[in-house]
């Protein structure tokens, strides 16, 4: 009789022993597909905001001098950043610079292109002359699904000479 009530206690503790392996094994499992399906949206808000910096880049009118008049931020170009305040007085104030997180690009872009369920935000941030007549222009890119809270946010520095 003893050996009858071992046998059962003995078959239950690795039964549960085995559905804490099979619910751990589960577990895992579900985290990895959760992970990757966050890391497929992430490249696709990265590959999004990749072609909306080449679409704004190939946009921009390097060949404009950005004056006053200007009401775009066509005034930033080739005007360095510490001139903006007088320059682009009637595109921007504060905000022609801010760029601490990636809603100060959402709300103050230089430009902005919709592609399937993303939205590109580009802007200038910084623009500095050198002597040899070559500009460099600091250039901060958000990506944001539309759908999903998946941002992209990157900077670059671009130069571009004349």
């Amino acid at each position: 009789m003893k050996e009858k009530g071992t046998a059962l206690i003995t078959t239950l503790v690795l039964s549960v022993i085995c559905l804490a392996l099979i619910g751990g094994v589960i577990s895992l499992m579900t985290t990895g597909i959760r992970i990757l399906g966050i890391k497929a949206r992430y490249t696709s808000a990265l590959e999004a905001a990749k072609g909306g910096l080449e679409d704004f880049i190939q946009s921009i009118p390097f060949d404009h001098k950005g004056t006053a008049a200007d009401t775009d931020y066509r005034c930033k170009l080739q005007q360095d950043t510490s001139n903006w305040s007088v320059t682009c007085i009637n595109y921007c104030r504060d905000e022609c610079t801010s760029h601490s997180n990636p809603q100060d690009i959402i709300n103050s872009y230089d430009w902005t292109q919709t592609y399937g369920n993303y939205t590109v935000y580009c802007k200038i941030i910084d623009a500095k002359g050198v002597s040899d007549g070559s500009w460099f222009y600091t250039i901060e890119v958000v990506a944001k699904n539309e759908k999903t809270s998946e941002i992209a946010w990157f900077t670059i520095l671009y130069r571009r000479s004349y």
